[in-house]
């Protein structure tokens, strides 16, 4: 199930940051910034920069101007961050997701929705990766 919340997630992002890159006023792409620069100010807080997250790939979903699909995101996203392992180290995985957000908001600003789209499939493929839990060795450890 949360596969599928990952794939109704990456389908209406990737089509949202395309949006975004050709459509949003200057008010929407000084949105975008502005929750670029809430996750950077929350590097090092992993409750902090989780809502920041949020609130960055909100911020894109919301250039749509379309009350249904931001409902449907908003609820997609809190279920999938309720499934994120609680004991996982963030520091590095928080600096790689500012990183990735800050060319997708450069790929924005600058027009370009290509760029954008291929970005933003990275990010949440990786994210989606790094939730999965390691298998067991053959050893009988668990893997982590």
């Amino acid at each position: 199930t949360t596969a599928h919340l990952d794939q109704i997630r990456q389908f209406i992002e990737v089509g949202a940051v395309r949006q975004a890159a050709r459509e949003a006023s200057n008010l929407e792409v000084s949105q975008i910034h502005l929750a670029l620069q809430r996750c950077y100010a929350a590097l090092d807080s992993d409750s902090g920069f989780a809502r920041a997250d949020v609130d960055f790939h909100r911020s894109i979903v919301a250039v749509l101007r379309n009350p249904l699909i931001l409902e449907l995101h908003d609820r997609f996203v809190a279920g999938l961050l309720a499934g994120r392992p609680a004991d996982a180290p963030r520091a590095d995985r928080n600096r790689q997701s500012y990183d990735e957000h800050r060319q997708i908001f450069e790929a924005i600003a600058a027009g370009d929705g290509e760029s954008a789209m291929a970005v933003m499939e990275r990010h949440l493929a990786r994210a989606y990766r790094n939730r999965l839990p390691l298998p067991p060795r053959a050893d009988g450890t668990d893997g982590g």
